[in-house]
């Protein structure tokens, strides 16, 4: 009996032996690592993340929008298989659990073995960028002369210009006229006046087809041996903005205007004030008074087709009223003429269009503030209008804007201000060039030392500004 239980043992001991080394111990695996990030939110997921596994990064190139609320984003990944992901001691499910972005998160990715990990730190890069605000820069302070308050601007063939004037009286000064040029509006140069230029002040110039017209300004007639600031009815083109050439064509009536522009190939000519024996042609008035009105104004409008001959075609209506110093530009194929001064020396807070200088419609009236020598473009399918000069003779600085084709106006949110150091300002010149950046140029403000009589003095700078959302 003894003997057959030893064998029993051995034989146990055979089989446990064969089954002990037969049984391996299974290794957890040390593998882990995110593979793939992105974001199931509308606001996030058509943005792409990076995953970096030597620097241990999750980010996005391309920002998200400027104020994105990425308060509570959820992230789907493809981490290694069999790994835990956390976020802190929170377990994460992809697809499913939100978290705050709005600073750095450490996604940590947890191996199978439930020992090695690796930390991811997910960056969500918002915009900081407003698309809405207006960086404003100061180009140059000075570009010309100070003591020209007359001002016409014009872009031809790749170079700004600017023809600066001073007024002048019979039998006291003569004409004094300047033309400056840059080819960056940063660097201006004063060239000398060829001798085809008309001497005088206050010129308006559209450029139309690669060339300048000359439509308005106040020339120096000679009479009994001195110089008389007389309306002329004389037209004159350039193609240099340098040498120019007078027309044959004449316009019909003489008032001078700032109300001139281009619509479809046709030159326009509308309204304006007259120099007479009495009234005031530059806008002076007494302080605590009203403007000095011009001595008559026009109600009419010239055209031109392409340059040729002019024609007198209409009349602005009663209701219009017949003024000066309005705000003007071309917007969606129609004139627009906005606010102004009336004949009594009131100023304006109306807006009327036209789609060809003949037939006007009444827009708005009391949609901003009265001004006069308000500047005005078409921007950003918009109607930008910048400063001006109030019923008070104060000049402003403010920009309102119609998004509705001059219905309705508002003023500009902060981001989109003139900076303190921008001088108030009326009858600055605005230009949009090709990379969408819009300028303004010069202008006129009041003299601080003049405290009884408010008349014009030239502000010399140069200022730019782009939508940042404008690339």
């Amino acid at each position: 009996m003894k003997t057959k239980i030893v064998i029993f043992l051995g034989v146990a001991c055979f089989f446990a032996s064969v089954l002990i080394s037969g049984c391996k111990k299974t290794e957890l695996s040390t593998l882990s690592g995110i593979l793939t990030f992105s974001f199931t939110d509308n606001s996030a997921k058509s943005f792409t993340f990076t995953v970096d596994n030597i620097g241990m990064t999750i980010t996005n190139k391309d920002s998200l929008p400027y104020q994105t609320n990425i308060s509570s984003l959820t992230a789907q990944y493809t981490a290694v298989i069999n790994n835990t992901v956390k976020v802190g001691t929170a377990i994460q499910i992809s697809g499913s659990t939100a978290n705050n972005f709005t600073s750095p998160v450490n996604y940590i990715c947890v191996a199978q073995d439930g020992v090695t990990l690796k930390t991811y730190v997910v960056t969500v890069n918002v915009s900081k960028v407003d698309p809405e605000a207006v960086p404003w820069v100061q180009k140059t302070p000075t570009a010309f002369g100070s003591g020209y308050p007359y001002q016409s601007y014009f872009f031809l063939n790749g170079k700004h210009h600017i023809i600066a004037s001073n007024s002048f009286a019979w039998f006291v000064n003569d004409p004094d006229v300047k033309m400056y040029q840059s080819t960056d509006g940063i660097s201006w140069s004063e060239l000398p006046l060829d001798s085809s230029f008309p001497l005088g002040y206050s010129y308006e110039v559209v450029v139309n087809n690669g060339k300048a017209y000359m439509l308005q300004f106040v020339g120096a007639a000679e009479v009994y041996g001195a110089k008389q600031p007389t309306i002329l009815n004389t037209v004159y083109s350039s193609t240099d903005g340098v040498v120019w050439t007078q027309s044959n064509n004449l316009l019909p009536t003489t008032a001078l205007t700032n109300n001139v522009g281009v619509l479809n190939n046709n030159l326009y000519v509308m309204g304006g004030g007259t120099i007479g024996a009495f009234g005031a042609f530059d806008g002076s008035r007494p302080n605590g008074s009203t403007f000095y009105p011009a001595a008559a104004y026009s109600d009419t409008t010239m055209t031109s087709i392409g340059g040729g001959s002019w024609t007198k075609t209409a009349m602005l209506p009663a209701s219009a009223a017949n003024r000066r110093y309005t705000a003007n530009c071309v917007f969606n194929n129609k004139f627009y003429m906005i606010g102004g001064q009336d004949p009594n020396g009131n100023v304006l807070k109306d807006v009327w269009s036209s789609t060809d200088g003949l037939t006007w419609t009444q827009v708005s009236n009391g949609a901003f503030s009265a001004r006069q020598k308000a500047s005005v473009v078409a921007y950003n399918n918009q109607l930008w209008m910048i400063g001006g000069q109030d019923e008070t003779g104060a000049y402003l600085k403010d920009i309102v804007i119609s998004a509705d084709n001059g219905l309705t106006w508002n003023v500009v949110p902060a981001d989109k201000t003139l900076p303190a150091a921008f001088t108030p300002r009326g009858n600055a010149r605005l230009y949009v060039d090709a990379n969408s950046i819009l300028w303004i140029i010069g202008g006129e403000q009041a003299n601080p030392e003049d405290t009884d009589f408010l008349a014009p003095h030239a502000v010399t700078d140069i200022w730019t500004g782009k939508l940042n959302k404008l690339k």
